[in-house]
């Protein structure tokens, strides 16, 4: 958690959960957790869930990470490279896969994985192509950047009437400092 919030409530107790997009707002629901950080790309299809409000959103710019073994070729000459994707069912992949079948070709998704870290490795090292959001990619990233036009949007969210409580408020005006601290340091443009 952010290192302000530690010292401006040095009571609170923060537990952190990683759990899959399609538990997060139900979890948020359902009281296993009171703020949760979610993503929605692109022509997503889910509207925000009854008895959720959204605190802050942040626009992440979505760029085509193309490593120095492909550098030269265009977006539709990357049909044949090894791509690095989300998993199967997630806003992300269809959002990916519409844009490379937008272009008129099927990538071959070699490496299937939710870690955008090991989609940025994999990319660095030469061995995938595929898109990132601009806030997963580090300066060591080592690939020509192409903007893909399109941004995903991350939220932070809490159950409609939680607002106000101290504890819950205290971490969302943490959690949005460190977005935009995050987005001004990445350079992720706004809509």
């Amino acid at each position: 958690m952010a290192p302000g919030l530690a010292q401006e409530h040095p009571m609170l107790e923060v537990q952190y959960s990683h759990v899959p997009a399609e538990h997060a707002i139900p979890g948020l629901l359902a009281r296993d957790f009171d703020v949760a950080i979610t993503e929605r790309y692109p022509h997503d299809p889910h509207s925000p869930a009854a008895g959720i409000e959204r605190v802050a959103t942040v626009p992440d710019e979505l760029v085509l990470a193309v490593p120095a073994p492909y550098a030269a070729a265009s977006f539709r000459e990357l049909a044949d490279a090894p791509w690095v994707m989300e998993p199967v069912g997630t806003a992300a992949r269809s959002w990916a896969l519409d844009r490379c079948r937008s272009a008129g070709f099927e990538p071959g998704v070699r490496f299937e994985t939710a870690d955008l870290v090991l989609h940025a490795t994999l990319i660095g090292a030469g061995l995938a192509v595929g898109f990132i959001p601009r806030l997963g990619i580090r300066p060591t990233l080592d690939a020509r950047l192409e903007p893909s036009g399109d941004h995903r949007e991350i939220s932070i969210s809490v159950r409609r009437g939680s607002r106000g409580h101290p504890a819950i408020d205290a971490v969302t005006r943490a959690l949005g400092r460190a977005l935009e601290d995050l987005t001004r340091a990445t350079g992720s443009p706004g809509r």
